[in-house]
């Protein structure tokens, strides 16, 4: 059931001037984690959920609601990132998948006004809504201004190793909302390519050491996972960039946004990437991402030979051989084969 005005109006005031927030960005003091950091999780999952109820079926939107919620989801994730905290991420995903989705509808059709939001038909998925000309202006600018917490939150989960437990839902998360980037090419998808090929390539270093120069004393046991989850993702990117028809920046065109990308080396071939998202002059209209993304082809089909490489079987001397033992050596040939199938 939908939220009409008067349930939209005390679901808004419930929101910026009530509790919701503060469950959801309330922290333990580190005295009382022990006894209160259980309680307290719950709390957060539970108001994260309320909020979700509230924003994706209100029946008219109003986008100082959404930015709200989407600024405190933003900020919320990155310290969740930062903390290790792993439980409230995907309820926190789920609200900000639907924020992008309100967020990307009001930018979509300004064709006719209303007085105080745009009605939705249905549901959340229902986006082909009306709104007025402020809150077309109001949802850019919510874009812009979050552009740079988005992407840092996603290359932040997707790099960091205390946050690989929760390497699939990220990426399903960038998958999903790919849509609701399509108007922002350079500053909201190619830093997530560019981070993604960049963690494809340290984890073939692993592999490289772990599997074929160290197998002795080191180890690369979920590697091999994350890196079937990062290149499922590259695939699925990269085939959205080259086939979406509607593609291209016109979020960003008369806005100056410094996207955080990536910390690479300065001979990586990543910096044609960074050079795309920072580029001195503004992307024109008529530009075509997909002329972009061939141009920087290569460098992609480099970071694939390599995986490729990395997935070679193992040949080891004799001397390996001897200090691993017979039963080591076929358990890691097994596993490992087993992936570089799947890989390849």
């Amino acid at each position: 059931m939908l939220l009409g005005k008067t349930e939209c109006w005390f679901a808004t005031r419930t929101c910026t001037d009530g509790p919701l927030f503060r469950y959801v960005e309330t922290e333990p003091r580190e005295t009382i984690v022990s006894s209160l950091g259980r309680p307290i999780c719950s709390i957060q999952l539970h108001a994260a959920d309320l909020l979700y109820l509230i924003i994706s079926k209100l029946d008219f939107v109003n986008m100082k609601l959404v930015q709200q919620v989407q600024m405190m989801v933003l900020h919320k994730l990155l310290f969740c990132i930062t903390q290790q905290n792993l439980d409230l991420q995907q309820k926190l995903l789920h609200l900000l998948h639907a924020c992008l989705a309100i967020t990307c509808a009001s930018t979509t059709h300004k064709d006719k006004s209303a007085a105080n939001g745009h009605q939705k038909k249905g549901s959340m998925d229902s986006i082909n809504s009306v709104q007025s000309v402020p809150q077309f202006n109001e949802a850019i600018a919510l874009i812009q201004s979050s552009s740079d917490l988005y992407v840092k939150c996603i290359t932040d989960a997707l790099s960091q190793s205390s946050n690989r437990s929760m390497l699939q839902h990220w990426m399903d998360f960038v998958l999903a909302t790919l849509p609701y980037t399509k108007h922002g090419f350079r500053a909201l998808i190619v830093p997530v390519l560019m981070c993604i090929c960049h963690q494809i390539s340290l984890r073939c270093d692993t592999i490289e050491i772990a599997i074929h120069e160290k197998p002795n004393t080191s180890s690369c046991a979920s590697v091999e996972k994350e890196v079937m989850v990062l290149l499922t993702g590259l695939e699925k990117v990269l085939m959205f960039c080259l086939t979406e028809r509607v593609l291209n920046d016109e979020w960003f065109i008369n806005a100056s946004t410094d996207v955080p990308i990536p910390h690479i080396p300065e001979n990586s071939a990543l910096v044609g990437f960074a050079q795309v998202v920072h580029g001195e002059e503004h992307p024109k209209l008529n530009e075509k991402p997909r002329d972009t993304m061939m141009f920087h082809l290569p460098v992609v089909l480099q970071i694939l030979l390599n995986t490729w490489h990395a997935f070679r079987r193992p040949q080891w001397d004799e001397h390996t051989m001897l200090s691993m033992g017979d039963a080591k050596a076929d358990a890691i040939l097994h596993s490992f084969s087993n992936a570089a199938d799947q890989a390849k």
